[in-house]
């Protein structure tokens, strides 16, 4: 070969290249023997496993008395090394430095002896392996600040005992006059009774038994069991007791107390229709004929006859300023919400970067009332802020009352508050054992929902209506959860304004469908995008609908923009008899239309996206396609359709066909209402 570097011709495995290896010989050609791949191993003299750090060797294997720790203390003592445990033998057993420690296991027990009588303190004990000063091995002084008192000393008349057998002066002349063997100078506080004496035991009846200077105290053999009333309610806590003769403040006797923190949960309660165990009878709503999801009838019979507003009389709403555990503090004077109320707890919207709690939703029950205050019964369990409930900043978060009627009979229009930028609503949440919507009767959350657009003055762009990220906007085109609006011309002496016109998008849908984008054939002015759907399927998140886009104006002539229609609300309807002949709407509104409409090169508005629909009975009766949550239409020159909200229903019987039967899951196609979430268990909401 060309290279002449081999040390070893004769040897294919030593060349240049090789790895040296401990084996005495230069495998690497480098005239160097097991270089680096020496090991070190210690002399171990004493044969312990521990080798001396100061006798070393370097070697490839491990040479007979050597060892690869170098630890010992002492490589002459077999039993010193730090596997070694310490005993009492004058040698650094375990090698920390220190000979015959108080922890060798071989240590006797000490005892401190003061008074010097030969007799220690057993409460004074110290472990050492010699004796130390000042104690000694006994441990039977019964004061140990007295020499004349030991267990080898003479009982005398004195009233102390003098030879720590725990008798006081026996064997003297001090007379037992009531034959109970001790007197008066062996501690007997009441020579007169044979029951009373240092030895006796004490008893519930206002006599000190066994002399210690207390009577009745709770160790008495017959001191009852108190249990804990920390909600004063008379009944106890059975985990937290305490042992005494009478009763002490803050205890009772009963032990049946299921919830301690809550006065309105004990056994002498009537269980309601709460979702709670009221009476602690380990069944929560026992015998109240009645389920949490269609209420309890508190709030009685209601027939509307006449349009009704349901917050105005029954579901007063308030903001939500902060929150912390179970405590909701509102931004106005809560007085249309009482103990013992249902409420629903909402975020209704959010900031454009801060939005993701909106929807979160929860009902509760009211433990009290003050002035802005509300305590609920048990703590929040859905986050409302952007990521702790410790902050509601940017969030729109409301509390409403949920209404209970027993029965309710809708011969007219009820409907709530339309939903309002930074105050809410567009809520209609109510349970009743027995509702009836007739067919002159509706309930109405059409057009309550986000804001449709309004841009402004000749020349401008569409803009995006309101949505779960933020108030509307004003001057801008451009897609948005909310739909944007449509352009219009700039000239119409150049362009034909009839027929070159660009059209609004409609409303995002919630959850339901995007919006349908408008016209577009103008070139001036930018036409607004499809509007996006948003929320969940299943109504794990509820959401009011988005609203429509406003139209562009046209620069020429009067021109004037178009606005987009508002997006329908929520509407959530629960009972154990639900009859519906009339509507249940949460459709969103059609965009506007203007005195300049299809003329001068103003744009269509959007329209508002459908809302949520949700119903839930044991027995359903639907006459026909009742239910809606439709987007509104779109205005002229090409406003753009809202998108479909969402509507689901939960049920026993369905027109007398039973839960998931062929017949209504046909009948629920034909009213285009979504399944249940297929983690839910149903058939009824909880």
């Amino acid at each position: 070969v060309v290279n002449a570097a081999d040390c070893n011709d004769d040897d294919e495995a030593i060349h240049p290249d090789a790895s040296e290896i401990c084996d005495g010989i230069d495998n690497d050609c480098d005239e160097e023997i097991d270089e680096d791949v020496l090991l070190l191993f210690y002399l171990d003299a004493d044969n312990d496993g521990h080798g001396n750090v100061n006798n070393e060797v370097l070697a490839c294997e491990q040479p007979e008395g050597y060892v690869s720790l170098a630890d010992d203390c002492n490589d002459n003592e077999y039993f010193a090394s730090p596997s070694t445990t310490e005993i009492c033998d004058t040698i650094d057993n375990n090698c920390d430095g220190t000979v015959d420690e108080e922890t060798a296991t071989d240590a006797s027990t000490w005892y401190a002896d003061i008074d010097n009588d030969g007799f220690g303190n057993p409460n004074s004990p110290q472990q050492s392996c010699t004796q130390p000063t000042g104690h000694v091995a006994d441990a039977s002084d019964c004061d140990d600040t007295d020499s004349a008192q030991n267990p080898d000393a003479l009982e005398v008349e004195n009233s102390e005992d003098d030879d720590c057998d725990g008798t006081i002066d026996e064997g003297t002349n001090a007379y037992d006059d009531d034959g109970d063997g001790y007197t008066e100078n062996d501690g007997d506080c009441d020579d007169s009774s044979a029951a009373v004496s240092p030895v006796a035991v004490e008893s519930c009846n206002s006599i000190d038994d066994d002399c210690d200077g207390d009577t009745d105290e709770n160790d008495a053999s017959d001191a009852a069991t108190w249990y804990e009333d920390n909600d004063g309610d008379g009944y106890g806590n059975v985990n937290i007791t305490t042992q005494a003769c009478l009763e002490p403040t803050g205890f009772v006797a009963d032990s049946n107390d299921c919830d301690d923190n809550n006065a309105s949960f004990n056994p002498g309660q009537t269980d309601v229709c709460d979702g709670y165990d009221n009476d602690c009878s380990l069944t929560v709503d026992d015998g109240t004929d009645c389920e949490l999801w269609y209420g309890d009838g508190s709030d009685g019979a209601l027939t509307v006859n006449s349009p009704l507003n349901l917050n105005a009389s029954y579901g007063a709403m308030y903001r939500v300023g902060s929150m912390s555990s179970n405590q909701l503090s509102t931004t106005d004077t809560a007085s249309g919400i009482s103990a013992g109320d249902e409420v629903i707890i909402i975020n209704l919207q959010g900031t454009t970067a801060a939005n993701d709690s909106v929807g979160n939703w929860e009902t509760a029950f009211v433990e009290s009332v003050s002035g802005n205050q509300i305590v609920l019964r048990e703590p929040l369990q859905s986050l409302y802020g952007q990521s702790s409930n410790s902050s509601l900043s940017g969030q729109l978060v409301v509390v409403q009352r949920v209404p209970h009627f027993s029965t309710l009979t809708v011969n007219s229009t009820i409907s709530t508050t339309a939903f309002t930028p930074g105050v809410g609503g567009g809520i209609f949440f109510v349970r009743g054992q027995t509702i009836t919507v007739n067919s002159t009767g509706s309930i109405s959350q059409n057009d309550l929902g986000y804001l449709g657009a309004v841009v402004g003055s000749n020349g401008m762009d569409g803009a995006s209506g309101g949505s779960f990220s933020g108030t509307i906007a004003t001057t801008t085109g451009g897609a948005a959860n909310g739909g944007a609006g449509g352009g219009g011309n700039s000239d119409c002496n150049t362009y034909n304004c009839t027929s070159q016109l660009i059209g609004g998008a409609g409303a995002g849908g919630s959850y339901g469908s995007n919006g349908a984008v408008g016209a577009s054939n103008g070139s001036l002015h930018t036409g607004g995008s499809v509007g996006n759907t948003y929320g969940d399927p299943y109504f794990d998140s509820l959401m009011l609908g988005s609203g429509g886009g406003g139209g562009a104006g046209g620069v020429s002539g009067p021109g004037t923009s178009t606005a987009g229609g508002n997006g329908g609300a929520i509407l959530f309807l629960a009972a154990q008899n639900l009859s519906i002949s009339g509507y249940l709407n949460t459709n969103g509104q059609t965009g506007s239309f203007n005195n300049n409409c299809g003329s001068n090169g103003s744009g269509g508005g959007g329209g508002g996206a459908g809302g949520s629909l949700w119903v839930a009975a044991e027995t359903l009766s639907i006459a026909g396609q009742y239910l809606l949550a439709n987007g509104g239409a779109g205005s002229c020159n090409g406003g753009g359709i809202g998108g479909f909200g969402r509507i689901r229903i939960d049920y026993g019987t369905l027109n007398g066909n039973s839960y998931n039967s062929a017949a209504a899951i046909s009948l629920i196609s034909t009213l285009q209402i979504s399944y249940p979430s297929p983690t839910y268990t149903g058939p009824y909401p909880q």
